[in-house]
C-alpha cells in the first residue's frame, strides 16, 4: 500500500515539477564553470572570457524572456527571501496540518491555481487521502525547520513509536514546495522521505 501511495505522489510531483521554471535575472554569468543570474552586468574579466549573455527582458504578458526563462529581479528575490520566515514557514506548517487532518478543501486553497486543477483527478485525491491517513496513523509531527528559502521549506519530522527515528538512526524530512503567482506564494506540492544516518 505504501508503494502505491508513493506512486501517486511521485506522479503528482512529476506533473508539478514540469511547471517549475528557473528563476533568473537579466544577465547570465558563467564564473569558474558555474552559472549565475544577476541584475547587473558580469565583471569585466568574466565578459572578456565570453562568460556573459544577456537574457532577453520578459514580455509584460507573461514575465518570460525569449528563451522562456522566468525573469525575477534581484529586488523581487530579496522581497521573497524576506517573507520566508514570516509567511512561507507558517504557510508550510498549515499545509502539512491540512494534509494530516485530511482537509482537502483547505489544502486546495493553498495550492497554486494550476495545481488545484490536478485535484479533480481521482488518483491524486486518493493519494492525498492515503497520505493523510498515514500521517495520522503514524502521528507524524513537524519538529523544526531544517532549511528554508523562497521555493522550499523543509522540516525535520518525527513519528510516534518509531525506534529508528527515536534512536537517531534515521531522519524523516517533510518538504513543502512553493511557486510565486502574481507576487504571492502558493503551494505546488509536498513530499517526505527518510534518510539513514551513519554514526
Amino acid at each position: 500500500m505504501k508503494a502505491n501511495i508513493n506512486r501517486h505522489f511521485a506522479a503528482f510531483a512529476i506533473a508539478v515539477s514540469c511547471t517549475f521554471s528557473v528563476l533568473a535575472s537579466p544577465f547570465k554569468c558563467v564564473i569558474d564553470g558555474k552559472t549565475t543570474y544577476q541584475d547587473a552586468p558580469c565583471d569585466a574579466d568574466v565578459k572578456a572570457r565570453g562568460g556573459e549573455s544577456k537574457v532577453a527582458p520578459p514580455t509584460a504578458a507573461n514575465n518570460r524572456s525569449d528563451d522562456q526563462t522566468n525573469v525575477t529581479s534581484q529586488k523581487e528575490n530579496m522581497r521573497r527571501d524576506a517573507l520566508v520566515k514570516s509567511d512561507l514557514e507558517p504557510m508550510a506548517r498549515e499545509t502539512f496540518a491540512a494534509v494530516k487532518a485530511g482537509q482537502l478543501q483547505l489544502y486546495r486553497e493553498k495550492l497554486c491555481p494550476k495545481m488545484r486543477q490536478t485535484l479533480i483527478r481521482q488518483d491524486v485525491v486518493a493519494g492525498f487521502k492515503q497520505e493523510s491517513a498515514d500521517y495520522t496513523k503514524k502521528k507524524t509531527e513537524l519538529v523544526r525547520v531544517e532549511s528554508a528559502n523562497n521555493i522550499t521549506v523543509t522540516f525535520v519530522a518525527t513519528e510516534a513509536n518509531d525506534a529508528k527515528l527515536a534512536s537517531g538512526k534515521e531522519k524523516l524530512s517533510v518538504a513543502v514546495y512553493f511557486q510565486w503567482d502574481n507576487g504571492s506564494p502558493c503551494i505546488t506540492h509536498m513530499s517526505s522521505w527518510r534518510t539513514t544516518l551513519s554514526k
